[in-house]
């Protein structure tokens, strides 16, 4: 009778999902190797593409996102992440997050450009996701449309709901 009534209980408990991650991402890094000079519209446009993945990020049914504000002058102080020799993960540690997402945008010209972006577990250094993509022109629009075409079709971030 009892393992009928497990069984029963089993079968009529609502199926509870997995926990999300807690998940930490940083901000944007730039590789200009474009010899173009600096531009006061890329620092617009790192905080837009950072803005853009953390809600991509927060938006996902796989994470929830942490603050990095309590870190931000060690973080600023390590960037460019895709350098630091895991210093992500410290400070991903720092803030109580399971995974640590960083991007890069590499522009050779105004018109060539690659964004990078990666997932690694906290933990063991492992990659948990990685996507980089090609994009055509150095704007709001084409930076934005490769944060999230990599976010939907080569990091799995979808929409919880």
């Amino acid at each position: 009778m009892a393992s009928v009534a497990l069984a029963l209980a089993l079968v009529v408990l609502p199926h509870r999902a997995a926990a999300a991650q807690k998940a930490a991402v940083f901000p944007v890094d730039l590789l200009d190797t474009s010899g173009e000079g600096t531009n006061p519209a890329q620092q617009a446009r790192i905080a837009l593409a950072t803005d853009e993945l953390r809600r991509l990020v927060a938006a996902s049914a796989a994470y929830d996102l942490v603050d990095t504000a309590p870190l931000a002058g060690p973080i600023a102080d390590q960037r460019p992440s895709h350098g630091c020799n895991g210093c992500e993960r410290d400070l991903g540690r720092s803030l109580g997050a399971d995974t640590v997402f960083t991007a890069q945008v590499h522009k050779v010209s105004t018109l060539i450009l690659s964004v990078q972006i990666q997932a690694v577990r906290v933990a063991d250094g492992a990659k948990v996701a990685v996507g980089i993509a090609d994009i055509r022109g150095d704007n709001d629009a084409a930076w934005l449309h490769g944060i999230r075409w990599l976010a939907r079709h080569r990091l799995g971030l979808t929409e919880a709901g």
